[in-house]
């Protein structure tokens, strides 16, 4: 995260890590999404509040979702409820599973006194710990294996570093800025994304009115030239007939002429009946429809 230079970058970067632990949390990789979590809250890493401005509102939507199913508050309360309705295959956070044997093998003795019975209690206790591991074994994602990707996460050349090294390096990146400044930056953020919100659907639908013109441009360049009358012989009467009926409405100046309309001038013409099968009938009938579309 830190080698990113630009806040730009820092927030792109922070927003994929975001969608990579939904992506996660939906296939029930625990661990991995608290790992995630946990580095995106370290000190070095939520300071950057420039770079945090950059993140999409979907994907802040998205981390306070987990931040709230994965808190550590009361227990892991929210955490275990969704662990033990969710189904194989699954992995669960191993730091919690580890931390609740050791604090249910040092909290209870092995032994109680005054006739040194042994504590049932705390075997049942450090079974049913074990048992959430055992009950997600056995069971294999249906995902096939990338090994370019694989290959990312060895991580041969990872030289780690404290915290003190990393936030060092963070107020670098990004030095302190008051509360003032802080608020400026965010208005000035919100009147940009405005700003593409607003000039977004206006650049597409120009882009559009252009590609239809050029559309028609093309269709009348081909109608002119034969080209289209050719492709429309190899057709089925009926699709000629649709054919036909598409490109005069699409030309300038035939939208309002009805196509079975008694009183038109054209309608001598044969744009509603089947088309004959001699060819100097349809030799006669192709100069004719040259002449309506010219």
């Amino acid at each position: 995260m830190l080698k990113w230079q630009t806040t730009e970058q820092r927030g792109y970067i922070l927003g994929r890590l975001i969608d990579i632990a939904h992506a996660c949390c939906k296939l029930q990789n625990y661990e991995t999404v608290v790992q995630i979590v946990s580095g995106l809250e370290k000190a070095s890493i939520s300071r950057l509040k420039q770079s945090w401005l950059k993140v999409s509102q979907k994907s802040c939507a998205r981390l306070e979702k987990l931040r709230a199913i994965f808190s550590p508050m009361e227990n892991w309360k929210t955490y275990r409820t969704q662990l033990s309705t969710v189904e194989p295959p699954a992995i669960p956070y191993l730091g919690l599973i580890l931390q609740s044997l050791i604090f249910t093998e040092d909290g209870n003795p092995n032994r109680i006194p005054p006739h040194q019975l042994i504590n049932w209690y705390k075997h049942v206790l450090l079974g049913q710990i074990l048992e959430q591991i055992r009950r997600f074994q056995g069971f294999n994602y249906p995902i096939t294996v990338v090994n370019p990707i694989v290959d990312l996460f060895k991580l041969d050349n990872f030289t780690p570093r404290s915290d003190k090294q990393l936030f060092e390096e963070s107020l670098l990146l990004e030095p302190r800025i008051t509360e003032e400044e802080l608020k400026a930056l965010k208005l000035e953020e919100q009147r940009k994304q405005q700003l593409e919100k607003n000039v977004k659907p206006e650049n597409r639908t120009q882009r559009q009115q252009k590609q239809k013109e050029r559309h028609t441009e093309k269709q009348i360049h081909r109608i002119a030239s034969g080209q289209e009358l050719s492709r429309i012989d190899k057709k089925p009467p009926k699709e000629k007939r649709k054919i036909l009926q598409e490109n005069c409405s699409s030309i300038p100046g035939n939208e309002s002429i009805p196509q079975n309309d008694k009183n038109s001038p054209n309608s001598d013409l044969p744009l509603s009946t089947s088309f004959p099968t001699k060819n100097k009938k349809r030799k006669k009938k192709k100069n004719q429809l040259l002449i309506i579309f010219q």
